[in-house]
């Protein structure tokens, strides 16, 4: 059984140049799972304080979500080559300036700027390489599987990430993460933008005008912002849960044990093709993890709460497979990284407000308050996509009459 899940993984994969670009962006990209938790571990533990960290952290995603589509379209319009280098280079140095800030004990003004500019800076490297998967592979049910390799690497990311994280902040200094960060960004953007055969074509100026579905893209991103809420709240309740019953050093563990549960379930799914439209199936993905992340609240130990983690987990990464595909489906491909952005960034939206709401509210309520922001994110994911259904319906029907007018002609 195991082979035979794989094989569609490992067939992608020997495709040529298809192994170095995804590994030099999962390079490029791991900080995205080390550097929100750094900032809490760093600043809870510098500054005594979660409301400034929620703060903080809510503000570097915010800028990301904002900044992001915008870095995307100029990568669709200059190419990933020329913009990669100048944001890596921008990253790293605000990583590095952030860690001198606290440790020289900066006004909280200070480092509010340095958050917003570091958010602001950080390249939108998923949103870069699904665009290389959908231009490089022509096969429609390969570019769902390279899709589906860049959620799995996403949960492997928040897998390593958290604990690595929590290790460096607290077995070497507080800032230790950050500074693994900048080291990462740096390095692997860097070797991102040196596969030029890879890159996708720049768009041309007759391209620029193309227009992005206002209806299906407005529903996607809507969703994927709520399932932002589900991960930024877990990024603080986390942290707080482990504080509340003296094992702080188990945040890493919790994080590595929700991303196991996904990416298990995103290598099943991946792997297998379904009948049901995307747009059925992304409901019924949704459903579930509206009801997982319904149980967080009641869990009262470590060992109950390792359970429902694992159990919502599950829901995660189809859910980002399904909602991406999507994207890839139904916007034009003269503007896909930018698409692609608009939805991944929005999660980083998400992320911020629940960050910040669950900062605040843990700081009064404990972490069963975040938890609590958590459930509401994964309810709201469900209503959208289950209220959003006859805009994706429509979506990909058009998507799926334009691509077969080519074969019709024929």
């Amino acid at each position: 059984m195991a082979p035979g899940i794989l094989r569609p993984y490992a067939e992608i994969l020997r495709l040529p140049g298809t192994l170095k670009f995804t590994s030099f962006a999962f390079i490029a990209r791991l900080p995205i799972a080390i550097e929100g938790l750094g900032i809490v571990l760093f600043v809870t533990n510098a500054r005594g304080s979660y409301a400034l960290a929620g703060v903080l952290t809510g503000l570097y995603a915010l800028a990301g979500s904002v900044a992001q589509p915008f870095t995307g379209r100029i990568a669709d319009r200059w190419g990933q080559r020329r913009i990669l280098p100048i944001l890596a280079t921008l990253q790293s140095t605000f990583l590095v300036a952030f860690v001198f800030a606290v440790n020289l004990g900066w006004s909280t003004g200070v480092l509010i700027l340095i958050a917003v500019a570091l958010g602001a800076s950080q390249p939108a490297i998923g949103g870069m390489v699904r665009a290389r998967w959908a231009s490089h592979v022509s096969n429609p049910a390969q570019v769902r599987t390279g899709f589906a390799i860049e959620s799995l690497l996403d949960e492997a990311i928040f897998i390593i990430g958290p604990p690595l994280a929590t290790f460096l902040a607290l077995s070497i200094a507080g800032g230790a993460p950050l500074i693994a960060s900048a080291i990462l960004v740096f390095s692997g953007s860097l070797l991102l933008a040196s596969q030029r055969r890879t890159e996708p074509p720049r768009t041309q100026r007759e391209d620029v005008r193309d227009r992005m579905p206002v209806g299906p893209l407005l529903v996607i991103v809507l969703a994927t912002a709520c399932l932002g809420i589900v991960f930024g709240a877990l990024e603080i309740a986390f942290v707080a849960f482990a504080d509340e019953v003296g094992q702080r050093g188990m945040t890493g563990v919790l994080y590595a044990v929700y991303s196991l549960a996904s990416l298990f379930a995103g290598l099943w799914f991946g792997a297998h093709h379904y009948r049901a439209t995307l747009s059925k199936q992304w409901r019924a993905v949704c459903a579930t993890l509206m009801v997982a992340t319904i149980l967080l609240p009641f869990a009262a130990t470590m060992p109950v709460l390792l359970v429902f983690s694992f159990i919502a987990g599950f829901a995660v990464s189809p859910s980002l497979i399904i909602g991406l595909t999507l994207v890839e489906k139904t916007m034009p491909m003269s503007r896909l990284t930018e698409a692609l952005t608009w939805a991944l960034s929005l999660i980083g939206v998400g992320m911020a407000l629940a960050a910040a709401i669950s900062g605040a509210l843990v700081q009064d309520h404990g972490a069963r308050a975040a938890f609590i922001v958590c459930a509401v994110g994964g309810v709201l994911a469900f209503l959208v996509t289950a209220i959003g259904q006859p805009v994706l319906r429509k979506a990909e029907n058009r998507a799926a009459s334009e691509a077969s007018r080519p074969s019709t002609a024929d």
